[in-house]
């Protein structure tokens, strides 16, 4: 996993893998433009001088005084809000281009292998969301027994990161394992495997919890399982025909050559 990483950090210079972390930053950009602006839409459409219970009163009592407090709470719950969410958009958005990062790494370092199935935008945006949504909806869940666990030697952490380095390297692992075999055999080579996916999906966890790293973040982990990937024993049942002349000469019954 280290010499992965390591691949996956000396690559970071490549124009292909700068291009995709511009299309996340620019596409959360205008994300969040899009959102912000729908939401003041619909505040300005509220009558807020004639809610009940007084409230409606309280506002038309502070005059123009409550234009100045909600714009300056409105624009302050902004940049709170896109603080805390843009990593979490920003994975989402890259998530859709991670297929363009596992080509320029196979076209730097396994150029043998061909061209792998294509993912299309379609898949790949619905690919991003489902993994977000999966994530989040596990994590809510699993929220009490992290704060139950916590004080427990740390427990609730480990806890964090044994789930989400489960999820998050399954998703990985699936976005670059698809690309060259079948579902099925996938599967199966991750199940044979699945500590040392696990172990990195772990780490994807815990670098996505340090602030700025966690932009770069998602770029990364797609290119270290990339390099993960072509390094795993292919025992000789785990390989499926592909549309790739050269994939099944290129693998071998150990692993792709280091």
């Amino acid at each position: 996993m280290i010499s992965a990483l390591t691949k996956a950090l000396g690559q970071m210079g490549d124009p292909k893998l700068q291009a995709v972390f511009w299309k996340g930053v620019i596409g959360s950009i205008v994300a969040f433009i899009l959102l912000y602006a729908v939401l003041w839409g619909l505040l300005s459409q509220v009558a807020w001088t004639e809610l009940p219970f007084y409230i409606g009163d309280f506002f038309a009592w502070m005059g123009d005084s409550f234009d100045v407090f909600g714009g300056v709470f409105f624009g302050g719950t902004i940049l709170i809000a896109t603080y805390f969410l843009f990593p979490a958009v920003m994975i989402a958005v890259v998530g859709i281009f991670l297929d363009d990062v596992c080509e320029a790494v196979e076209d730097k370092h396994y150029p043998h292998l061909g061209k792998a199935r294509k993912i299309t935008i379609v898949d790949s945006l619905w690919n991003a969301l489902k993994f977000v949504g999966v994530v989040a909806l596990v994590n809510i869940v699993a929220a009490p027994f992290y704060i139950l666990t916590f004080w427990v030697i740390g427990l609730g952490l480990v806890l964090y990161y044994l789930i989400n380095g489960y999820l998050i390297g399954r998703e990985y692992y699936e976005l670059v394992a698809f690309r060259r075999m079948s579902p099925k055999n996938a599967h199966r080579l991750r199940r044979a495997h699945r500590g040392q996916i696990m172990l990195a999906g772990a780490a994807v966890a815990f670098a996505m919890t340090i602030p700025i790293v966690n932009i770069l973040t998602p770029i990364i982990a797609a290119a270290m399982m990339d390099h993960l990937f072509m390094r795993l024993p292919r025992p000789a049942e785990f390989i499926d025909a592909a549309p790739v002349s050269d994939l099944a000469k290129a693998r071998s019954t150990t692993a792709l050559p280091r």
